[in-house]
């Protein structure tokens, strides 16, 4: 069974890309587990930090937490989570790092064979390994942000939280969000209202005054086979079930948190805009999903097929021979789709335009082949059927051979394109013209030529066994109109003042297209191949109005699998710095990172003299180091650098597998404002 690509690494980007080959290393060694989910609310008119308003949104969250479809669907089951800040176990050790100056001792600047003891004595990994343990065992909450955090309480929304949002004022929202030093009542880690808030208007003070729009993001987790460990077959399809079903749960909750969002009553005042992860994937679907549509066409083209081929009386219409000649075209796609399939090409959401594309192409032959049937000389009308037909292959096969040739050499010539999904599409489809071809001079052919049999015979064109005695024609239906508006269409066009209306109109068409042109303006905008007024088209123009600081893409480089590491860290520094003077880059882009984070570390602990990091530290110096970084002050950086071996308190850091240096290109505004689309 052929399945549909949907993967943007393998449609659009060539096999041997290195940006296609480095995304697929990442994805195979470093995967994300994580699937973000975000709502964006705008007020019509006005602001979004009323009490009122702030209670619909708060009305709407709770909402999302009581989304149960059954089996494990609910917010509680598909999130991720992260430990309360502060339940217990979660400070720092009773006993902080070595001083400096035993940090010295222990570690000599020049190197030596005490460089690879561990900076930690006994007591204080002891102590910061029991904090990570108590952190795998403290009580989690789901990962979400958003300015309704504030009036959590330890870990979550409850009765509290009900009656302190529903006591608000327009007063007390304001108040509470311009607070110093405010904490989440979720996660009890630091909160920053602005960073959720969008259009932000403040007073001379830099106090929060209003906010056009506010952002709810939710975190939600894919499966995770970083912990399945299996050594059987048996055991890997087990667990392939496994992470299936919860790949299922995990769709199913977000398509019901879309459905709440969208269903949601916010009132006149608000608009909501939901995304979850699948959102995309959805999306695609849509694009190859118009099932009415696709019928619709079919039958519209069908019925003029029936009127256009046959004549209007009951023997000489071509009823079933027209429905056949749409068979003929189905069972070419069918067998095009086969055959592409067995070869090994994979199908894409743009191969649902190719029964369309087929329908008019075979179409087209049907029509060829039946006309020229009836266009045949009086003399060659006088032969016997047989020899009839071999006249209209004559003039007719030749015809549809030519232009089916034609077709194949452009879509042969397509499908040598880098990109695969155009390459792979372009041979599903020339694949398509060559047996709908196949099928027209073979099946369709010789059905044409049992239903000419039937005319001549005088049977019913529908009931082919009630055979109708002394019949004759009625006189409209041997007439032909549209071959009498071509013949006055023609004697018209030879003459002098239609030959100069043309040309003219030529003239002022060539102008208008040259012209046309140059009006093209080069801009991208995912918007455009969305659904127009789908929810998600909505969300993605809100984030771009609302929250324009979020609308530059972001990007790392990585370098891996460096052993010497220690002797190259200028190197990472000089590619922070030029990553920093790139003018289409934000200026913090490469900076404020691990690198930077360790460069100061390490002046701390060594000095400034020593010229860290154009200065290298010996291996077993820099690795130490780097151990006691990532225990203290470098915690937040652990999700940038990844070790070979698992990184432990008691020991020095193993070698690096993996150091990331993110960027943040600047939003792109088009000077004619093609992409600055409202939404309201």
């Amino acid at each position: 069974m052929t399945e549909t690509e949907d993967d943007g690494l393998k449609l659009w980007l060539p096999e041997d890309s290195e940006f296609r080959s480095n995304s697929e290393f990442l994805r195979e060694e470093y995967p994300s587990y994580n699937r973000h989910s975000s709502i964006i609310l705008v007020a019509k008119e006005g602001n979004m930090l009323t009490a009122d308003n702030l209670r619909i949104a708060y009305a709407l969250r709770k909402k999302i937490g009581d989304i149960d479809e059954g089996n494990g669907t609910t917010w509680e089951d598909r999130c991720q989570k992260r430990p309360i800040a502060d339940a217990p176990g979660q400070g720092p050790p009773a006993q902080g790092p070595p001083a400096q100056d035993q940090a010295t001792q222990a570690q000599p600047a020049g190197g030596s064979s005490q460089a690879s003891s561990p900076f930690f004595p006994d007591q204080v990994c002891a102590a910061l390994e029991g904090t990570m343990e108590a952190q795998e065992q403290a009580r989690k909450v789901c990962m979400e942000s958003h300015i309704l955090e504030i009036w959590a309480n330890d870990g979550s929304f409850d009765e509290n939280s009900d009656a302190a949002i529903e006591a608000l004022s327009d007063q007390d929202v304001l108040d509470k969000i311009n607070e110093d030093s405010l904490t989440s009542g979720l996660t009890g880690a630091p909160l920053y209202p602005k960073s959720f808030l969008g259009t932000v208007e403040t007073d001379a003070d830099g106090k929060i005054k209003s906010a056009k729009a506010m952002k709810l993001s939710f975190i939600g987790k894919s499966f995770d086979w970083s912990d399945v460990e299996t050594e059987t077959e048996e055991e890997k399809e087990e667990a392939e079930e496994e992470a299936e079903g919860e790949h299922n749960r995990t769709l199913k909750f977000e398509k019901a948190f879309i459905d709440t969002v969208n269903d949601f009553d916010f009132g006149s005042d608000i608009l909501g805009y939901p995304n979850a992860a699948r959102s995309f994937e959805d999306t695609s679907d849509d694009a190859g999903g118009d099932l009415a549509l696709f019928l619709v066409g079919y039958i519209l083209v069908a019925l003029y097929a029936m009127v256009m081929l046959g004549k209007f009386n009951s023997v000489e219409q071509r009823v079933l021979l027209s429905l056949m000649g749409i068979v003929s075209v189905f069972m070419g796609y069918g067998t095009a789709y086969g055959v592409a399939a067995i070869v090994g090409f994979f199908a894409s959401n743009m191969n649902s335009i190719l029964p369309f594309l087929l329908l008019g192409i075979g179409i087209d032959d049907m029509f060829v082949i039946v006309q020229s049937f009836e266009t045949l000389s009086e003399e060659e009308k006088k032969e016997d059927r047989h020899t009839r037909f071999g006249y209209t292959m004559k003039h007719g096969g030749v015809a549809i051979t030519i232009t089916t040739v034609t077709d194949l050499m452009a879509f042969a010539i397509g499908s040598t394109t880098v990109l695969p999904a155009l390459s792979s599409f372009c041979v599903y489809a020339a694949l398509g013209i060559f047996f709908v071809f196949f099928y027209m001079i073979t099946f369709f052919f010789a059905l044409f030529s049992l239903d000419q049999r039937r005319a001549e015979d005088t049977r019913d064109a529908i009931i082919c066994c009630w055979k109708k005695k002394d019949w004759t024609p009625n006189s409209c239906s041997q007439k032909s109109f549209l071959t009498k508006a071509f013949v006055w269409y023609a004697n018209n066009l030879v003459k002098i003042h239609a030959k100069i209306v043309v040309m003219i109109f030529t003239a002022i068409l060539l102008g208008v297209s040259i012209w046309g042109t140059t009006q093209l303006e080069p801009n991208f905008d995912e918007t455009d191949y969305l659904q127009e007024g789908s929810y998600l088209t909505d969300f993605i123009r809100a984030s771009k109005e609302y929250f324009p600081s979020s609308g530059g893409m972001s990007g790392s480089v990585y370098v891996v699998n460096v052993d010497d590491i220690h002797e190259r860290m200028d190197v990472v520094k000089e590619l922070g710095d030029a990553l920093a003077s790139f003018d289409t880059l934000t200026e913090n882009s490469g900076k404020g990172g691990f690198d930077d984070a360790f460069e100061d570390f390490v002046d701390q602990k060594i000095g400034e003299d020593k010229g860290y990091p154009e200065q290298s530290l010996p291996s077993a110096q820099f690795h130490s180091l780097l151990a006691e970084f990532m225990f203290t002050v470098g915690t937040p950086y652990q999700k940038d650098v990844s070790f070979k071996e698992e990184l432990k308190c008691s020991a020095t850091a193993p070698n690096i597998r993996m150091l990331t240096v993110n960027y943040k290109h600047k939003r792109y505004v088009h000077p004619y404002g093609a992409n600055d689309g409202k939404v309201g």
